[in-house]
């Protein structure tokens, strides 16, 4: 692939149990850490889990892998080509005398990723620089292509530099067994970090998720920096999403008991940048007595009344037939499968923006 037209490329490794998820995770992420960034493009490596993202300036790699969902690590591309390139590429990253280890990504032959990493590994010693397998100073990623041992100019390899991990532990540490308040309906961390980056809330702006339950959503969205305020009709719920916030070191800006029928007034004609929410539905879900279309349907006709002109809701409906008609300052933007829980139960993520 040529160097990115906009100046500065990072290549990123998607997780792959969901794809097509983890690409639009990846170009929202990079909208919001930069306007104008052209859409991600996918790498000839690893069966689409790589993909390649150009920004205008240096920066941006490192807060990316902070902010995704669905990806595994941010890396800085080194060099793309036959194995020639490749050690000539390493033994000029040896010049600066410090130490890193050399890793293949899976997927690639089996013979030539056992032995890459030793010639690369030589390469970098001819350099000048040290072979440390523990506590490397740098960590190098080597992509290769499927089904050849052969590198050459028409069957290139690529090779990288890890420059940020997506902190994947942490999420799994905000799982809901690991709150002090816990329900059986809880969205994971990772898809809840999904629906808030879809949202393409602004660097510092505002959140507001309407059915706040056990604060999963408010508790990714302050993580990533947003000003979050939730809302619930359930009082226990409002009380025990504020014991996780607060478990967490999260002060939201505001949370208040409201149903959706009332929650404008409630919030005193308040808009938000992004309105991120996992709707109530099924028998485990308080509803009042309403069904889960009617308060879907209800929603979606208070959505104008708490975004801000432009902003975006990011939520989930059980099927693509259950979304009901729009209001006319609405239109929807994405509809994709966010989780498979069953085989007869799959989230559908929906994001939708209103109008200037």
């Amino acid at each position: 692939m040529s160097p990115s037209p906009q100046g500065t490329a990072v290549w990123v490794e998607l997780s792959g149990e969901n794809l097509p998820l983890a690409e639009r995770d990846l170009s929202a992420c990079s909208s919001v850490l930069e306007t104008g960034v052209p859409p991600p493009q996918a790498l000839p490596w690893g069966d689409g889990r790589f993909c390649e993202v150009g920004f205008s300036r240096p920066g941006p790699g490192a807060l990316l892998a902070q902010r995704l969902a669905f990806a595994h690590r941010v890396l800085r591309p080194v060099a793309e080509g036959d194995l020639d390139t490749l050690v000539d590429a390493m033994v000029l990253e040896g010049g600066g005398g410090s130490s890193a280890r050399v890793r293949v990504a899976s997927g690639g032959p089996p013979n030539l990723s056992r032995k890459l990493p030793q010639v690369l590994g030589h390469a970098f010693l001819q350099g000048g620089g040290r072979i440390d397998l523990e506590s490397p100073d740098r960590d190098f990623l080597a992509l290769l292509p499927t089904g050849s041992d052969d590198l050459r100019a028409e069957n290139p390899a690529g090779l990288a530099e890890v420059i940020g991990e997506v902190p994947r532990g942490e999420a799994e540490a905000r799982r809901a067994k690991n709150r002090p308040f816990r329900k059986p309906v809880t969205l994971p961390p990772r898809l809840a970090r999904a629906l808030v980056n879809l949202a393409r809330v602004p660097l510092g702006g505002t959140v507001l998720d309407p059915f706040c339950g056990t604060g999963a959503i408010l508790a990714e969205a302050a993580d990533l920096g947003y000003d979050v305020s939730g809302a619930d009709r359930d009082a226990e719920m409002v009380r025990g999403s504020l014991r996780n916030l607060s478990a967490q070191g999260i002060a939201p800006a505001r949370m208040v008991q409201s149903d959706i029928g009332r929650l404008p007034s409630a919030l005193e004609g308040q808009k938000f940048d992004g309105v991120v929410f996992d709707p109530p539905y099924g028998r485990a879900s308080g509803t009042g007595g309403e069904g889960s279309e009617k308060v879907l349907s209800d929603t979606l006709a208070r959505l104008p009344e708490l975004l801000s002109p432009g902003g975006r809701a990011a939520f989930l409906v059980h099927g693509p037939e259950l979304l009901p008609e729009l209001p006319s300052t609405l239109r929807r933007e994405e509809l994709l499968v966010g989780e498979r829980v069953h085989r007869s139960l799959t989230r559908w993520v929906v994001v939708l923006q209103r109008g200037p």
